[in-house]
């Protein structure tokens, strides 16, 4: 299996994830991931020469604001301190304020773009 192809099959694993993770499978993504950061990392940096599509801009404007509240609700604590059961606490609280989420990331979208 060469790289672009591992790459299409992690980025499907996230693409596809519309309900919280379990325990095991938080496991297995870590590993997955752990095992695959060289790749991606050489990926990152490839991609970081190229100029935004409208597509990406989105996509990192959502993360941006999805981050935005996650500070908010463990009132400033990063993702990686939180027990999976926050995490999934968290999640499920994310999946009911997609409209937020959207509507944070049109206003965050001007600053992407710009690369702050």
């Amino acid at each position: 299996m060469n790289i672009k192809q591992t790459f299409q099959l992690i980025s499907e694993d996230f693409d596809s994830l519309d309900e919280a993770l379990s325990n095991i499978e938080r496991i297995k993504r870590s590993r997955k991931m752990q095992m695959k950061k060289n790749v991606l990392k050489r990926k990152r940096e490839i991609a970081m020469r190229k100029p935004l599509t409208q597509n990406k801009v989105k996509k990192r404007s959502k993360l941006r604001a999805k981050n935005a509240l996650i500070r908010k609700y463990t009132k400033g604590r990063s993702k990686s301190e939180l027990s999976f059961g926050e995490r999934t606490r968290i999640e499920r609280r994310l999946k009911k304020k997609k409209a937020v989420i959207d509507r944070m990331a049109r206003r965050i979208a001007k600053d992407v773009r710009k690369g702050n």
